[in-house]
């Protein structure tokens, strides 16, 4: 049964924090009658608090069918046991609470490591693991490469098929945007509607000198999601005639923004924030049907990889002049 603060000898030794010994257990009126399973009574019984720090982890209680039974020799003996015992619980419940708490640690740190392999390839998040203090994980300003890639005429489309058809499309459509970003190791940052931002250069660098730099990733695989998308386009165009009018338009811009975990206290996204990206969209909006389009850094960066056109018309004074992307120039 349960013990309550007040009621038998159990309780006492709680509240004195010491032993307490009752010699003859039918003349002490706090005594609560037990039997032994042979069905005696007991006669005399030793309560000792298991105390560390004021605080009472238990009692051991221990009876005796012969009246005065214990002495205070027994009880200066059982008080050394009872705190040495309430250490060992005490140690117990340490330690239970660090593992628990190292527990949450590595389940946050599995969290987030899924949440970055699920918009990194495998070996980029290794890279980004093997150093737990990487400012990617917190937040850093560093150079990238936006890549924003839309479809042109989606949202009639939308409105005219069933839903079920938008949907599947939509899946197809990001599984092989993924793909491709992956290819060419960059960092899926969101979808929006229909549209896909991609990231060269963030959380992880790629160092130009062993193999082609961000910027250089990110035209390439650029072009390589603007043929992909085609031939989706052509397969779901011999299901529906609608999907015959899209046209997938690619943005790319480079410089310095803000990257990190970002968002409420219910959802956090790794993501970068600043004119870069904006750059990007406005450079995406404009492009035309099937159009990539580049300027500034990116423009001066892949220069020699890729064959351009100026963009005719192109009035704006403040802003780089924006180029057409038209292919590799070792294939074209």
């Amino acid at each position: 049964r349960e013990f309550h603060l007040g009621d038998g000898v159990i309780s006492r030794a709680v509240k004195l924090r010491a032993a307490v010994i009752v010699d003859e257990t039918s003349a002490d009126r706090d005594y609560i009658e037990p039997r032994t399973l042979d069905g005696r009574v007991p006669r005399s019984e030793m309560a000792v608090p298991l105390v560390v720090q004021d605080r009472v982890m238990g009692v051991i209680a221990i009876e005796s069918v012969e009246p005065s039974h214990f002495t205070t020799e027994h009880a200066r003996l059982m008080t050394i046991l009872a705190s040495q015992v309430a250490v060992a619980m005490e140690n117990a419940e340490l330690y239970r609470e660090v593992r628990d708490q190292a527990r949450a640690r590595q389940e946050e740190a599995d969290r987030i490591r899924r949440r970055f392999e699920s918009y990194v390839t495998p070996h980029i998040a290794e890279q980004l693991f093997r150093d737990p203090k990487s400012k990617a994980l917190v937040g850093e300003r560093r150079s990238v490469s936006v890549l924003v890639a839309d479809i042109r005429g989606f949202s009639p489309l939308a409105e005219a098929l069933p839903a079920e058809v938008v949907v599947e499309f939509l899946q197809e459509f990001f599984s092989l945007m993924t793909h491709v970003v992956f290819k060419y190791e960059g960092t899926v940052d969101k979808f929006l509607g229909d549209a896909v931002m991609a990231l060269y250069g963030a959380p992880v660098a790629h160092d130009p000198r062993y193999g082609p730099s961000d910027t250089q990733r990110a035209v390439f695989a650029s072009l390589d999601m603007r043929d992909a998308f085609k031939r989706l386009r052509d397969k779901w165009w011999a299901r529906h005639v609608e999907f015959g009018a899209l046209e997938l338009c690619v943005g790319i811009s480079t410089g310095t923004c803000l990257l990190g975990n970002m968002g409420s206290d219910k959802r956090v996204e790794y993501t970068a924030v600043g004119s870069i990206v904006n750059q990007a969209f406005q450079l995406c909006r404009e492009a035309a049907p099937g159009e990539i389009r580049i300027a500034g850094r990116t423009l001066a960066d892949v220069h020699e990889d890729v064959r351009v056109e100026p963009i005719d018309g192109f009035g704006d004074p403040a802003r780089p002049a924006p180029h057409r992307v038209v292919g590799l120039k070792y294939l074209t």
